[in-house]
């Protein structure tokens, strides 16, 4: 995977950014009858982009091939979207996109950084350090269960 660049969501790419949230989700095999139950969590929004600290990885061809969102209040932070293109998943975008999104509410004076994880995505947060503490019921599928991880963040 070629390098990518970390920058800010511009409110006019919600749809591309929606887009890409169900693309990255439907790649875990999910049936499209799942997928479709949890499109309306993962619609972005421009106000939604306006509102939060958003940040899209680029690639060298100006692409867009990942996507986070940080919520910094209340206490503690939560990432509410990660997300990397299917094509490029396991390429080093997400580790870029989320070392940048905690580097952010590091700077922005949170002390930690909480995300309800897809189980697929598990592995992937304990190995960037986020601490499974429990996993908290879907709201969009009965009996589901989520991962919940922590991230500590020194100042």
């Amino acid at each position: 995977m070629s390098p990518v660049t970390i920058r800010i969501a511009a409110t006019h790419e919600a749809k591309v950014l929606t887009d890409l949230c169900l693309r990255s989700k439907a790649h875990w095999g999910y049936p499209k009858t799942y997928v479709d139950l949890y499109t309306p969590a993962l619609i972005v929004t421009s106000e939604y982009i306006e509102n939060n600290a958003c940040f899209v990885a680029v690639n060298s061809t100006g692409a867009i091939v990942g996507f986070s969102a940080l919520v910094i209040t209340p206490p503690p932070a939560n990432i509410e979207f990660l997300f990397v293109e299917p094509g490029v998943i396991g390429g080093g975008v997400g580790r870029t996109l989320l070392t940048h999104t905690l580097d952010h509410a590091r700077n922005s004076g949170c002390t930690q950084v909480e995300v309800e994880s897809d189980p697929h995505a598990l592995i992937f947060y304990q190995r960037m350090g986020g601490i499974h503490f429990g996993d908290k019921p879907s709201t969009v599928i009965a009996g589901r269960l989520l991962p919940m991880l922590r991230f500590e963040l020194e100042p």
